[in-house]
């Protein structure tokens, strides 16, 4: 999670208005199933809905080669899918936004390979 935290520090806030509480809230649950759900979400400057788009397809393509020059600046969060997915297949991250408002990140992680 700290990747995801610090993403939202550098990136989130760093247009941030001066006097603007900067906040990161962090949730979790085990739901019936056995999966731990675990969402960061800040309240810093948002992702374009073209961006989230091509960070969620990043994530689910999981590639194996080199990342290109535009998944470079997202390099942090395809270590953290590959990392996940090498734990556990079941696995999941995916991003969400608004543009000015928020960015919210959920993982799930089953229990059972804990």
């Amino acid at each position: 999670m700290q990747p995801l935290v610090e993403n939202s520090i550098i990136h989130g806030f760093k247009n941030h208005k001066k006097n603007a509480p900067c906040i990161i809230f962090i949730k979790a649950h085990v739901d019936a199933e056995g999966f731990i759900h675990i969402e960061i979400i800040d309240n810093g400057c948002g992702i374009s809905e073209e961006n989230v788009k091509r960070i969620n397809n990043m994530i689910y393509c999981h590639q194996e080669e080199e990342p290109t020059t535009t998944e470079a600046d997202s390099i942090g969060i395809l270590n953290i899918s590959k990392r996940l997915k090498l734990f556990s297949s079941l696995s999941d991250i995916q991003y969400k936004s608004r543009e000015k408002y928020y960015t919210s990140v959920k993982l799930v992680i089953p229990m059972e390979d804990c």
